[in-house]
């Protein structure tokens, strides 16, 4: 995952300040997490990755996966 962030955000654009970077990054991030199908996770993408593993064993979790990400669409979506 770091070299295709770096690929995507650091060596493909010049930040000169930090805002300018997060402001790329974040939509970068969302759409990686539940958009790229990864061939090492089985065809999954993170998100229905990690949600899987909360399904098996949701005692290993701090919180639900499920709930907290709706939480961050919604708050990047506006």
């Amino acid at each position: 995952m770091h070299r295709t962030v770096e690929e995507a955000t650091i060596k493909r654009l010049c930040h000169k300040i930090k805002a300018e970077f997060n402001t790329y990054l974040q939509p970068f991030l969302v759409a990686y997490n539940y958009t790229k199908r990864l061939k090492h996770l089985r065809g999954l993408t993170p998100y229905e990755f990690v949600c899987a593993g909360w399904r098996k064993k949701p005692t290993t979790f701090n919180s639900d996966p499920t709930y907290s990400t709706l939480y961050h669409i919604l708050i990047l979506a506006y």
